[in-house]
């Protein structure tokens, strides 16, 4: 169904840069307000869709989980580019730029807004100075709160150094909070030790995975100056002891890093040559306090390739020895099917007595984040069959697909959908379905439904053995896309047509994942690691 032809993203090459910490978290209060976008000498102002060139696109698989997550992924968030009008303190326009950037509506209140620039369009007034248009790289994030006040960070790379500012603006006057906290320089990729087994299951112990080439920057997300997620693809050359190259392969990654100093590089192996991790490998290192050659947490789970059960492993590494953890925490489970093409990305969805949702054909994998082996979130896309089973009307549906596997108590699996394209008597786009499987026949399954002429229809339903239970649920998913293209992506404040801000999604993209941010991102992870020894 998927008609539209790829458009080239614009894409930041990024290099290898030191880790260094933070200092303060920032507590999310309830709010409702549109985003401020006055930082310092800069102002961005969304561009119309009139201006030629402009950009406001939600991205393929630019969405997570609306209802339950665990970290590093924030609850409700999206995805997309976006071009920016860039004026100056007295409100003359000085040039445009184009951002990756993350839009949230808090479920408790609040919204957030996160950027980072990724082109400057041309212009030649690159700077920090008033007149100035901010460079490639920049990060920028405002969290609004009620009664007009907000969060404001910002870190613009300069030749001198990363400068950094967080402003709490209030209707009484700005105040500066002192941070260190540099996103820019704690989200990049590293080489890193070898792990797990490569395709014939071979060890990989004593090898390294070397860098190869610049990451692609995709998509961005965070809550600086509290954490910073980075995602994109990166290459890896793979050398032994002696440092002789051995194979190679190229992943999706997620770098996050957060206030407190630690640091995780998450991949997903998605081609392999030679001695190398198989396709479908999921590696996840957890730095603790920005120590990547020091002490650390590696999870691997390198996806069998005889149909035996995948190889899985978890090891605290410290100058004193390493420990190895148990844990069955299957985070590649049917990943490798998935990359292949041999298996749909996502499941069916039965609600009973009202409607069925099944995967046909193969889908997309665009995208991994998460912290292993607390949890896993898969993006993809997908197209779906939809059958209404109370009026046996019928129809098919594209979606981006968010797919999640956390540890609460036991193994929950959970799939969100996003309905993107719609044919027949399918759902309307920007439609929101979500599943969390608990086991044993118990399931929660909600669904909402946009509407044209009045409000949203939305269902949750709590699915058992011994009946299913409607679930009172006034949260409505959808609103997030309910942004009309046509004033602008960057204020879901600003709402009335769904379709227009899914209408333009960009396939071609190789990573446009959901949000991945959270207060204490890698808390859980840390916990772990230091109790592994013990």
């Amino acid at each position: 169904m998927n008609g539209v032809a790829p458009t080239p993203r614009r894409r930041i090459p990024r290099t290898l840069g030191a880790v260094a910490g933070g200092l303060l978290g920032v507590a999310l209060l309830p709010a409702a307000a549109a985003f401020a976008d006055d930082y310092g000498n800069y102002d961005l102002v969304p561009s119309s869709v009139d201006t030629a060139g402009a950009v406001e696109t939600v991205e393929d698989g630019g969405v997570p989980n609306f209802l339950i997550e665990l970290p590093p992924a924030l609850i409700g968030s999206v995805q997309g580019t976006q071009e920016f009008d860039v004026d100056d303190p007295s409100n003359t326009q000085v040039g445009t730029v184009v951002a990756d950037v993350a839009n949230t509506t808090v479920i408790v209140g609040g919204t957030n807004q996160e950027i980072l620039i990724t082109s400057d369009d041309g212009y030649t007034n690159v700077g920090t100075a008033a007149g100035n248009v901010p460079p490639v790289g920049s990060v920028f994030d405002t969290y609004t709160y009620s009664s007009d006040s907000s969060v404001v960070y910002s870190d613009i790379p300069t030749a001198t150094g990363d400068q950094i500012s967080f402003t709490w603006d209030t209707p009484f006057g700005d105040f500066d909070i002192p941070t260190s906290y540099d996103a820019i320089t704690t989200v990049v990729p590293v080489s890193i030790a070898g792990a797990g087994t490569d395709a014939t299951g071979d060890s990989l112990t004593g090898a390294t995975f070397v860098l190869s080439g610049t990451e692609t920057v995709d998509g961005v997300n965070g809550l600086p100056p509290v954490d910073y997620d980075l995602l994109g693809t990166q290459t890896f050359d793979v050398d032994n002891a002696s440092g002789t190259q051995i194979g190679s392969f190229s992943v999706d990654v997620a770098n996050s890093s957060d206030f407190a100093g630690n640091s995780t590089q998450d991949v997903l192996v998605t081609s392999s040559s030679g001695d190398a991790p198989a396709v479908g490998s999921v590696i996840d290192y957890f730095f603790l306090l920005g120590s990547h050659d020091s002490v650390y947490n590696v999870y691997s789970d390198i996806p069998s390739t005889t149909g035996g059960a995948d190889t899985i492993t978890d090891t605290v590494v410290t100058p004193l020895g390493n420990s190895a953890i148990p844990i069955d925490f299957d985070a590649a489970a049917g990943l490798a099917d998935e990359l292949d093409g041999t298996s749909p990305v996502g499941t069916a969805i039965d609600l009973p007595n009202d409607y069925d949702i099944t995967p046909e054909g193969s889908g997309t994998i665009v995208g991994i984040d998460g912290i292993q082996p607390a949890d896993i979130d898969v993006q993809g896309t997908q197209e779906f069959g939809y059958t209404d089973l109370a009026t046996g009307q019928t129809g098919t549906f594209d979606a981006d697909v968010a797919q999640s596997t956390i540890i609460f108590f036991n193994t929950i699996p959970q799939e969100q959908l996003v309905v993107t394209s719609s044919s027949g008597d399918a759902p309307a786009v920007g439609s929101v379905f979500e599943m969390d499987n608990y086991g044993d026949g118990y399931e929660s399954i909600y669904s909402d439904i946009p509407s044209t002429t009045g409000s949203n229809t939305i269902t949750d339903t709590f699915v058992t053995p011994f009946g299913d239970f409607q679930i009172p649920d006034t949260y409505v998913a959808a609103a997030a896309f309910a942004a009309d293209s046509s004033t602008n992506f960057a204020d879901p404040g600003a709402s009335t047509a769904a379709a227009d801000l899914l209408s333009s999604l960009d396939p071609s993209a190789a990573l446009d994942s959901g949000a991945f941010a959270d207060v204490f991102p890698h808390l859980d992870a840390a916990l772990n690691l230091l109790a592994g020894p013990f």
